[in-house]
């Protein structure tokens, strides 16, 4: 695999990520204004710090595009995020190639 395909996927995992946490933020807006509230709704990388055991920087790098995860992490991110990795596989095969064009351009934009 060559290391823009690396890169690639890295940036499709961010999308992905940063696509279930700005849902549950969502989900955390709506059940407060139905005065209901998921306690264990991650809505924040520094809540999915604390849900996943994986530390913050390491998560931030992640969802930036700019941190190739292990298997090990990816795991801990998806039982943090209460979801099975099978589950958190099925939302990033649903991420669309112009989804990470734009995540990839927006990350060039900010390094310049």
């Amino acid at each position: 695999m060559e290391s823009r395909e690396k890169k690639y996927i890295q940036f499709k995992y961010a999308v992905c990520l940063n696509k279930i946490i700005a849902a549950n933020k969502v989900k955390a807006e709506k059940d407060k204004a139905n005065k209901t509230k998921d306690h264990k709704l991650i809505t924040s990388l520094r809540k999915l710090e604390a849900a996943s055991g994986i530390s913050f920087p390491i998560i931030q790098n992640i969802t930036k595009g700019s941190k190739n995860p292990a298997l090990t992490t990816i795991v801990a991110i998806a039982e943090g995020l209460e979801i099975s990795p099978r589950q958190f596989f099925s939302f990033f095969d649903e991420i669309t190639e112009e989804e990470v064009k734009l995540a990839m351009a927006k990350n060039l934009k900010k390094k310049k």
